[in-house]
């Protein structure tokens, strides 16, 4: 739920801070669910902190910001660190001597491990090194007759394919045959390493190897649109055509939405509406927002109907029924991709939505947004803007709280991922702040801002220092 529904706790970054090594640790693991968030400055500072040093690197690896590799290459000479700061490294295609001189050592190491017959912690291994031994190695597990050990092979053959899938072209065919076996585990995994295959994530594209793609690409499109296909294949290739990224893979999921029955195929619309609003697939803006509009209107009757059975159910003239609204997770879902397509507009628009799980959903998208890299302090200050311009006679209205909500989030992102151009922004909004009609909201907003001007100063201060000290 929380790698799809982008329905993260944002309040793993203030665990970050915590002193109790045990708390930083638990939010450090769940970092990597936020792929967007580039916190490079404040896990960077954490390398610093033995009690918490080594899920810092971690982090950085799932996170893939070569902005930091020069720090990083540092902890290559740290006995302790060197494996976990290699695999770091290896896998944002950089290159140092003593990095191509720990992948020696692996390749020997993960041979003596074949050896011994540990083969599954081998083919995992083999995932971290990019090169053609490891990739020769992996193949000779890709039979082997232990299903496990063919699983983490095929996972290794996608994180190295998703990076180098130059790599791993040689084997596509065999991931391929991969996808109709009977072991659904294998199936899934060969679909979602074909799909990391291309994604052209490193410095190979599409069009350096057009052959590849021309292999792989329409099988998943066949899985998917095949309607004789196992639910769980055609999810699995939803999944892995969402993962990409790629925007003409996106209008193939919205082309694949436009062909499902509402009440027959669930999952999968609701995968494709989730996806369209991650991939921010604007062509689909329309075809979400009337969906949307249709669920608050099933809503509004079945809110009714309630309320009229519940008048029955007290005077005794009826049994009390089960009545749950079952479409929250919809609710939330399509609010939030309808943010992410325009969170200048539309996002701002839906924090004043009378469902709960729409405004939250609105809130996320915004913060998201920002932890992007799409959008900068100017958001933000759109959102300042509209809270400010909030008519007090509105109310009662969800929005001003809704708003400071999103003013929270979105500048606990900016914390990390700002510029110095956002701690311009920032202070010139600070500066420009008008009197707030709701007493208490314009004091916290100030100090807001007042925080978040400090901490980014500090962080890119940091960041700074860093990367000077390497050089």
């Amino acid at each position: 739920r929380h790698n799809l529904d982008d329905n993260t706790d944002f309040s793993n970054r203030s665990n970050l801070k915590r002193r109790d090594s045990c708390v930083q640790n638990f939010s450090l693991r769940y970092f990597h669910i936020e792929k967007k968030l580039r916190s490079e400055s404040l896990l960077v500072k954490l390398l610093a902190d033995g009690n918490v040093q080594r899920v810092a690197l971690k982090t950085l690896d799932k996170l893939k910001s070569v902005a930091v590799a020069p720090i990083l290459s540092r902890y290559l000479k740290n006995t302790g660190l060197r494996d976990t700061a290699a695999k770091t490294l290896i896998s944002m295609n950089v290159s140092f001597p003593e990095l191509q001189k720990w992948q020696e050592e692996q390749l020997k190491a993960v041979q003596e491990k074949i050896k011994k017959n540990d083969k599954q912690e081998a083919a995992t291994a083999l995932g971290s090194v990019f090169t053609e031994k490891s990739v020769t190695l992996l193949s000779s597990l890709l039979t082997d007759a232990n299903q496990d050990v063919v699983q983490k092979t095929i996972e290794s053959f996608g994180s190295i394919g998703e990076y180098h899938p130059g790599l791993v072209q040689a084997q596509a065919g065999q991931l391929l045959n991969l996808t109709a076996h009977a072991n659904f585990n294998l199936r899934r995994a060969a679909i979602a390493a074909l799909g990391q295959i291309i994604s052209f994530s490193g410095k190979e594209q599409s069009t350096d190897l057009p052959k590849l793609e021309k292999k792989v690409h329409p099988a998943l499109h066949n899985l998917l649109f095949d309607s004789q296909q196992d639910l769980a294949n055609r999810l699995a290739a939803l999944d892995a055509l969402g993962a990409t990224g790629r925007l003409d893979y996106a209008k193939e999921i919205y082309d694949f939405l436009n062909t499902l029955e509402k009440d027959k195929d669930e999952s999968l619309r609701y995968r494709s509406f989730l996806w369209l609003g991650r991939m921010v697939y604007t062509p689909a803006y329309d075809y979400i927002e009337n969906e949307l509009e249709k669920l608050a209107k099933g809503k509004a009757a079945w809110r009714k109907e309630r309320d009229s059975e519940q008048e029955k159910v007290t005077s005794g003239k009826l049994e009390k029924k089960d009545k749950t609204w079952k479409k929250e997770h919809w609710e939330y879902m399509l609010g939030n991709a309808l943010a992410r397509i325009k969170p200048e507009t539309t996002g701002i628009q839906l924090l004043n939505h009378p469902l709960y799980q729409v405004r939250q959903g609105a809130i996320r998208a915004l913060a998201s947004r920002i932890a992007d890299g799409d959008y900068d302090a100017a958001l933000i200050g759109k959102i300042i803007q509209a809270h400010q311009n909030f008519d007090p006679d509105d109310l009662p209205s969800p929005f001003p709280y809704a708003a400071f909500q999103a003013i929270d989030l979105a500048l606990w992102n900016l914390e990390y991922t700002g510029k110095k151009d956002d701690v311009t922004t920032l202070k010139k909004i600070h500066k420009n702040l008008q009197p707030c009609q709701i007493p208490g909201q314009e004091g916290a907003i100030k100090e807001r801002l007042e925080w978040t001007i400090e901490r980014l100063a500090e962080n890119l201060a940091f960041a700074k220092n860093a990367k000077m000290s390497t050089k």
